[in-house]
């Protein structure tokens, strides 16, 4: 089972499919709806609320879709500086290991 916050980004994934699938049921049904008001005004609270409530559904559907994607370049661009950095203490360490002249078991030691 995953857990949230986990490194894969599947649960999140999967909550926002979730979301856009209910947003889409919500929405065909506020489109059905609005074929059976006779009288545009005033309009039905209950329509109105509806309709605003799938609006925002939608609206964060695409806001956390496009947090997601950009927490994942983050990432990405995170390990890529990690590495890098590792890369540089590794040579820096080997450097002084053969500026000291060390032995091969001193080395190993340090």
């Amino acid at each position: 089972m995953m857990r949230l916050g986990s490194d894969d980004p599947y649960a999140v994934i999967i909550l926002i499919l979730v979301q856009v699938t209910c947003a889409g049921f919500f929405l065909r049904d506020v489109v059905m709806d609005s074929g059976q008001l006779r009288v545009p005004l005033p309009l039905d609270p209950h329509f109105v609320f509806e309709a605003v409530a799938v609006m925002v559904l939608i609206l964060a559907a695409v806001f956390e879709s496009h947090f997601l994607l950009q927490l994942l370049a983050r990432k990405a661009h995170l390990e890529k500086q990690v590495t890098l950095a590792a890369t540089a203490l590794h040579d820096v360490i080997e450097h002084n290991f053969r500026t000291w002249s060390l032995t091969s078991a001193e080395a190993d030691v340090a």
